[in-house]
């Protein structure tokens, strides 16, 4: 075979690779949009994880792998049938090569079949969920965001989806700048270094698939963005989960919360059953069963409790629960069980404790000044 031959060979051998993964992909993010149950499973579509796929390809799971700890999230995405098998032949793997595996955000209707396979569970939260149905923003528990919706409508602030598959080049540039520069204004309120991994998506605008991003927009709409939220869809777009969420530091008072019954009230009327306001961290963890690992649950309850300086777990409960959720369970489900490698692993996976040490220092001082007093908001 001569050279020429040989390149032919690679580069046709390289094509179907290529064609071979993008078909891969398409299908994982049908399983996620289909199948997936909680406001992380269209995570599974990130470029920056791992997919495991079942015999039969009937299912998939995403995960990375953290020395030789292998972190799942989005859940099962397969079909209720199939999910026995699939969980079984990760486990499969999972004994085979790697140190433990962690589900996160496991329902308490997948619960049984994890504990079926003798894994550990530990509470780490609850899921704020709005059945649409049943939610509207009337009476005196939304006296506050109604507050926050008339001040806005004042201040000529314009809600609105951003389709950026139907914009120009030149709007597109701009809105994606503008974008990344609320992140970062958002990021300095907090006292990490940078935003968090794996537990939350990217604005990717090349990669959105069926994500969707809402604006709220000063001047009528034709001023600069207040505030932005990234909806991803679970349940065959029956619900859509507010992944992320961000606003200036200097925006108009009440413009988050303002965009985000906004939102709500348009995918209500597209026909979406459910919004997920995503984990509030450490709630009633300390409550839960006795069944779980102790000194996991008690960290857990610690930390949201002691540790708002770093994630303020207090805030965003007071904050969500502003839109009157109903709160359902979520869990950690470790095979073989909880070490002390498998929980500094997710520590460091998340990003939580790549602290700025003056950003740190501020919030230590306003914590211990402001400890008496009740969880007070920001701009949200």
């Amino acid at each position: 075979m001569n050279s020429f031959q040989s390149t032919s060979k690679k580069f046709a051998s390289h094509q179907i690779s290529v064609q071979k993964k993008h078909f891969e992909d398409r299908y994982l993010e049908c399983l996620a949009y289909e199948h997936g149950q909680v406001y992380d499973s269209y995570l599974a579509c990130e470029s920056n994880r791992n997919t495991f796929w079942s015999a039969d390809r009937s299912g998939a799971i995403s995960y990375v792998t953290v020395a030789g700890h292998l972190k799942v999230g989005g859940g099962l995405l397969a079909p209720q049938e199939s999910k026995k098998s699939l969980l079984e032949q990760f486990l499969r793997l999972v004994k085979t090569n790697h140190k433990s595996a962690a589900f996160f955000n496991v329902t308490d209707v997948d619960l049984p079949l994890f504990q079926e396979f003798g894994m550990q569970v530990t509470k780490w939260g609850e899921d704020a969920l709005l059945d649409l149905r049943d939610w509207d923003c009337r009476g005196k528990k939304f006296e506050w965001l109604r507050r926050q919706r008339n001040y806005c409508t004042r201040q000529e602030i314009l809600c609105s989806e951003w389709e950026h598959k139907l914009s120009s080049v030149d709007e597109v540039m701009a809105t994606r700048d503008e974008l990344i520069q609320i992140t970062k204004d958002s990021l300095s309120l907090k006292p990490q270094r940078q935003e968090m991994q794996f537990f939350q998506g990217n604005i990717d605008l090349d990669n959105l698939g069926r994500k969707r991003i809402f604006t709220a927009r000063s001047a009528r709409g034709m001023g600069r963005i207040e505030a932005f939220v990234v909806a991803n869809p679970f349940q065959s777009g029956k619900g859509w989960a507010f992944e992320i969420y961000r606003y200036r530091q200097d925006s108009v008072r009440g413009a988050l919360p303002h965009l985000k019954v906004a939102v709500i009230e348009a995918i209500k009327a597209e026909g979406a059953e459910q919004v997920s306001l995503c984990l509030i961290p450490g709630l009633n963890c300390s409550s839960s069963s006795s069944a779980e690992k102790t000194h996991s649950k008690r960290f857990i309850s610690w930390a949201a409790g002691n540790l708002n300086s770093i994630y303020d777990c207090a805030g965003l409960a007071h904050y969500k629960t502003r839109f009157r959720p109903r709160l359902e369970s979520r869990y950690i489900c470790t095979f073989p069980k909880v070490s002390a490698a498998s929980f500094l692993t997710t520590v460091h996976l998340s990003g939580l404790l790549r602290l700025s040490p003056t950003k740190v220092t501020k919030r230590l001082l306003n914590h211990v000044i402001s400890k008496k007093r009740p969880p007070k908001l920001t701009k949200e």
